[in-house]
């Protein structure tokens, strides 16, 4: 972890006190929870994602309920440690997987990133075998970049972003 990263997480020291809390909450809610539904998990993005409520608010013709078990600061080792409350305990038919931001925060070794990640998918994959996974894209963390600066210089290419240009074939940003 980076001493801005460290820094960054002391300032809430009831931060696994937090997780922890929540992660209780979801173990009450899977005893009455639906088997094979959709299941959201990830970290604090996924967490603060109100996909449960919108799905309440608005009839979007689904005939799946929404669960979402996002729990923030959590890295690939957290989720491969609370496997069972944040997915294998829900049996989804579909799962929304956005995790990874924080292991490039706190500076996990990228072996140990990827080690993980293939951990995660393998076990839902052997437990979970007819589980619908989407790997959502995980973000990195800047703590310290001054976006502002440098929008000029960086104003000609976000004209020419589109999303026909992020999907082209995976052999073009794997050069």
């Amino acid at each position: 972890m980076t001493n801005q990263t460290t820094e960054l997480t002391n300032l809430n020291p009831q931060i696994t006190a937090f997780q922890n809390q929540l992660r209780h909450k979801y173990d009450q809610e899977n005893q009455t929870a639906q088997k094979g539904q959709i299941v959201f998990v990830g970290s604090s993005l996924m967490e603060i994602f109100p996909i449960e409520k919108m799905q309440q608010q608005q009839d979007w013709g689904l005939h799946y309920h929404i669960y979402n078990r996002g729990v923030r600061a959590t890295t690939t080792a957290d989720l491969l440690a609370h496997m069972e409350t944040l997915i294998f305990d829900l049996q989804p038919s579909k799962l929304f997987i956005n995790i990874g931001s924080n292991d490039i925060g706190f500076n996990v070794p990228e072996t140990e990133f990827k080690v993980n990640y293939d951990q995660i998918l393998t076990q839902i994959q052997t437990r979970l075998p007819q589980t619908k996974i989407y790997v959502m894209a995980y973000y990195p963390v800047n703590t310290t970049a001054d976006f502002w600066e440098a929008h000029e210089e960086h104003a000609a290419l976000y004209e020419h972003r589109s999303n026909g240009r992020l999907n082209r074939p995976t052999s073009w940003w794997q050069n």
